[in-house]
């Protein structure tokens, strides 16, 4: 069988998207018969799930918890390279997946020195780039300066090749003429705290207006204390989920979401959830403005949100025509068919 190795980085900085990303490509290498197999920073393998094998990098040190991501300032990334190779060598695989922000142009040269097939899935267009393949399936990534250092590399960018997990391709979701239930979701690590701002704003701004609260808190969210002191005194029916694995559920059950702008959006819009999107980091503006533009959720930059969460989450409770036109838009601007067209080019090229 054919194996494609995949190396990606998950922790408190960078949270889960990445690893979930490459679960929904590995989810459709297999549909394929090509099986995973995942190298990881030491300390973070609890959050891949149980279907792939996976390996821990030595290289990376100095972990304060399973929690928290390795200090990079120890990092030595021509170790890692030579380490990857005689795990490749091991596994009878020269394919690999790259997803991580620490990977530069070296590393990528060094691993095509050693005749890897080489894909990075990218969200910033940060580098030159000497990969086989790149992969950016967020709505904004064709309005990148993306450059090939080799004049080789093929770019699949847009939400063709959105990564999306099999369990968010449901067109089941339907608009309620009334909203009874509000998700805040604010990633897996929500290093500002936005998941307490945003509750704070919620009692000052929006007393009257009655509906239940679902907050999920991600696995490196360190603040849950407060967030338990917040729906104690809260008027309002507050519900909190810690780590959920049944997310598309969730999401289902709510007739709006409050989303960090990183992968969740996309699984909302998928499957045709109303979505505030707040940005809290600088790479995801042209991805949200772009979502914005064409309708498929209403965004607010970070430094806006006090002012305008609760104008907008007021305009989406109490219109259900704005609700239901932004659920078709964004039902018909993700068909889930990115993760398979990724994996049937790496079948094409990659082998």
């Amino acid at each position: 069988m054919n194996k494609v190795i995949f190396r990606v980085d998950i922790g408190q900085s960078t949270g889960i998207g990445h690893i979930r990303r490459c679960e929904a490509l590995a989810s459709a290498l297999n549909d394929l018969n090509i099986e995973s197999v995942f190298i990881l920073s030491k300390g973070i393998k609890e959050e891949l799930s149980g279907e792939h094998k996976a390996y821990w990098l030595p290289y990376r040190k100095h972990f304060l918890s399973q929690f928290l991501s390795p200090d990079y300032s120890t990092y030595d990334a021509e170790q890692e390279v030579n380490e990857i190779n005689n795990l490749a060598i091991e596994e009878n695989s020269k394919t690999i997946v790259l997803d991580s922000y620490h990977i530069n142009s070296e590393y990528v040269a060094r691993l095509r020195s050693y005749g890897f097939f080489v894909v990075t899935i990218d969200d910033l267009a940060g580098i030159s780039f000497s990969s086989d393949v790149v992969v950016n399936g967020s709505a904004g990534a064709k309005y990148l300066d993306y450059k090939s250092s080799t004049d080789e590399t093929v770019f699949l960018l847009g939400v063709e090749y959105f990564l999306l997990r099999p369990e968010f391709k449901s067109r089941n979701y339907q608009i309620n003429s009334e909203v009874n239930n509000i998700l805040l979701t604010m990633g897996g690590s929500d290093t500002s705290d936005n998941t307490s701002l945003i509750i704070n704003l919620l009692e000052k701004k929006m007393t009257g207006v009655d509906f239940k609260l679902k907050v999920v808190l991600g696995p490196f969210y360190d603040n849950r204390v407060n967030i338990e002191l917040l729906s104690k005194s809260s008027k309002r029916d507050i519900d909190i989920i810690d780590s959920p694995n049944n997310m598309s559920s969730i999401m289902e059950s709510v007739d709006l979401a409050i989303s960090a702008a990183g992968q969740t959006i996309y699984e909302l819009c998928a499957l045709g959830v109303p979505t505030i999107a707040i940005q809290s980091a600088e790479n995801q503006s042209s991805n949200i403005d772009e979502l914005s533009r064409l309708g498929a959720i209403y965004s607010i930059k970070s430094s806006t949100y006090h002012t305008s969460t609760a104008f907008l989450i007021r305009t989406l409770i109490y219109d259900y025509n704005v609700r239901k036109s932004i659920s078709s838009i964004s039902k018909r601007l993700l068909d889930g068919k990115g993760p398979e067209r990724v994996a049937k080019h790496i079948l094409k090229y990659g082998f």
